[in-house]
């Protein structure tokens, strides 16, 4: 498994933050003692995430959330996966601000990922606003061809972006 990293920037009022690696038991997620408003953390590189790297998470994100505005960028589908079935691991006030969608090519036996982007594809709700997805159920490459299908079903992967 690869290790659990953290790159860490501050900028201003804001800290940044990219995870990488393995989610787990011996994952060391980092302590702000800035003094900031906003956490922005991308996802992208996090590869495996196991009971205890969500429970620690938990641990985590709950009382950053409540102190501090937060933005996850990128997530890929082991996020998405955790946000839709783990209670308070995408808490009330933290926006998903772009994701990644898997699709699949049986023909080219190849996948790929679309990143979706806040407000240009989606929106979380906030308030009476309902969320809405722009994606496609089919896909295809210019640089591969072949025919990519959504490789998730989409009523339970978007199911986050439903108003509660």
């Amino acid at each position: 498994m690869a290790v659990f990293q953290v790159q860490k920037k501050v900028d201003g009022d804001l800290v940044h933050f990219e995870f990488s690696g393995s989610l787990d038991e011996d994952a060391k997620l980092p302590v702000i003692t800035e003094k900031i408003r906003e956490v922005h953390i991308d996802l992208r590189q996090l590869k495996t995430i196991n009971s205890c790297g969500i429970r620690e998470w938990v641990k985590w994100i709950q009382p950053l959330s409540q102190t501090y505005e937060v933005h996850f960028h990128c997530c890929p589908k082991i996020v998405i996966d955790q946000v839709n079935m783990v209670s308070g691991f995408l808490p009330k006030n933290v926006y998903v601000e772009s994701f990644y969608v898997p699709y699949y090519c049986e023909e080219n036996d190849a996948d790929r990922s679309i990143l979706l982007e806040r407000e240009r594809d989606f929106r979380q709700p906030m308030g009476s606003n309902p969320g809405f997805v722009n994606f496609q159920e089919t896909m295809t490459f210019d640089d591969v061809g072949g025919e990519y299908e959504i490789d998730v079903i989409s009523a339970k992967y978007f199911k986050f972006l439903k108003v509660s």
